[in-house]
């Protein structure tokens, strides 16, 4: 169906709800980080590995991305993790299980069942199982 074959009301319709959603979408553009993201698809073109941290995955929190990758490396892979992370926002806990699979992750309160607890955002500074992380630290069990 052309558009000239709509009456005219319903084109003023169409392009008016078109409208509303410009709208809506450029006030939740932000400008810095469209930048940010042009400028990493110029260093993947050229090549250049992005770091994990650098990428989308953890724009809430980019210190996380490190965290788990150091956890991934210094866990077997066939282990139960334990992870103590912020409740909000859940993203935490579903980048955990993404980046540590196929290691089994659970929460905070099923840490009895886990073989490592992976603390998030603090030092624990009690006895020597406790190991320093970036952002971080790691407990074997």
């Amino acid at each position: 169906m052309s558009v000239r074959f709509l009456p005219a009301w319903r084109r003023f319709l169409a392009f008016g709800l078109l409208a509303v959603v410009a709208v809506f979408e450029i006030r939740a553009l932000r400008i810095d980080d469209a930048g940010r993201r042009l400028t990493m698809v110029a260093r993947q073109l050229r090549g250049e590995r992005i770091p994990r941290s650098e990428r989308t995955g953890f724009y809430f929190d980019s210190g996380y991305s490190d965290f788990l990758e150091e956890v991934a490396r210094r866990t077997p892979r066939e282990a139960t993790v334990a992870v103590v992370v912020p409740q909000r926002p859940d993203l935490y806990r579903y980048q955990a299980v993404y980046v540590l699979a196929p290691r089994r992750v659970v929460e905070e309160g099923q840490r009895s069942e886990a073989a490592y607890v992976a603390i998030y955002g603090r030092r624990w500074e009690r006895g020597a199982a406790g190991r320093p992380l970036p952002n971080g630290t790691l407990l074997a069990r």
